[in-house]
C-alpha cells in the first residue's frame, strides 16, 4: 500500500479525494490545530488517527464511510488516514 505525506494546505485540502487505490496519508501541521476531516469524493473507509508532537494517540476514529465527516474534539499536530 502507498503512503503519502501532506504538508501544504492544498495538499490537506486535497488529501485522498478520487484516489482509486487505497493510500495510507500523514497530515503534517506546523503545530497543533483542530482539523476536521471529511471523505467527500473519496471510494473506500478510512480510519483516522490524531497524533500530538510526541507521536503519541491522542485520538481515534474508526470505518468513516465515503461521502461522510468528523470533526475531533482534540488539537493534532498530525493526522493519519488509514484504508479499512
Amino acid at each position: 500500500m502507498n503512503t503519502i505525506t501532506l504538508t501544504t494546505k492544498l495538499q490537506h485540502l486535497i488529501g485522498l479525494m478520487a484516489r482509486k487505490q487505497p493510500t495510507i496519508a500523514i497530515l503534517q501541521y506546523p503545530q497543533p490545530t483542530l482539523t476536521p476531516i471529511h471523505t467527500w469524493f473519496m471510494f473506500y473507509p478510512i480510519n483516522i488517527y490524531y497524533l500530538d508532537e510526541d507521536y503519541d494517540l491522542i485520538e481515534a476514529k474508526q470505518n468513516i464511510k465515503p461521502f461522510s465527516s468528523y470533526k475531533p474534539m482534540n488539537k493534532a499536530r498530525y493526522i493519519v488516514e488509514v484504508p479499512v
